[in-house]
């Protein structure tokens, strides 16, 4: 089925977050929740290549084994 929020959860939106009209999390205990559906971690990839070139021009990190982010998929 189709996972919602509960009925009282605070909606905060995206645009106002980043404009600063409002607060996401307030502490580690509270969860966010996105009505965008099976998109896992696609809120990443806008940041994901500029944190890993920075990264590499300043020599911080290292390689990991491919292996670790390769999985088999099963119905």
């Amino acid at each position: 089925g189709i996972r919602r929020p509960p009925a009282d959860a605070r909606v905060v939106h995206l645009d106002a977050v980043l404009a600063g009209r409002a607060r996401a999390r307030e502490s580690d205990d509270q969860v966010t929740f996105s009505e965008r559906g099976n998109i896992q971690g696609a809120q990443f990839h806008a940041v994901a290549a500029i944190v890993y070139e920075r990264a590499r021009e300043r020599g911080l990190g290292h390689e990991i084994p491919r292996g670790w982010l390769l999985q088999d998929i099963r119905d």
